[in-house]
């Protein structure tokens, strides 16, 4: 018997409506740093769940941001933080080069305001598990 998809949960099936739910209830309760991870083998469903996902967190006063890597990567953590400075600083112009200005590997100390609460998915994360090596 096949299970009829849930027609208030954008077409998703109970299953994937309640993993979805429970996921949204995660993010929104958690304090801080949390980390999660959920697997999707269908990039449509994958892409379906994220909007879903960032719909019930923007009602919930969570911001949601999605990265998506689609090359192989070197640096996933590099890659990250590029890729959320970006969304934080989309339009600030990159910082003029001078014997005084180097570049520092410390932790950035981005400023967020207190109560600020973001998702961020990351698509293709697995691109940067190295194979056959």
């Amino acid at each position: 018997m096949a299970v009829e998809p849930n027609p208030d949960a954008g077409g998703l099936s109970p299953d994937n409506a309640e993993a979805l739910g429970r996921m949204v209830r995660a993010l929104d309760l958690a304090e801080g740093f949390a980390l999660f991870f959920a697997r999707c083998n269908s990039p449509a469903l994958c892409s379906n769940l994220i909007l879903i996902a960032t719909q019930q967190l923007a009602a919930l006063g969570v911001e949601a941001v999605e990265v998506v890597f689609e090359d192989e990567l070197a640096d996933v953590r590099q890659r990250l933080r590029a890729a959320l400075q970006a969304v934080d600083e989309p339009t600030a112009p990159p910082p003029a080069a001078s014997p005084l200005h180097l570049p520092v590997a410390a932790e950035s100390s981005a400023s967020y305001a207190v109560g600020t609460k973001r998702a961020v998915f990351v698509v293709g994360l697995e691109l940067g598990i190295p194979y056959g090596e």
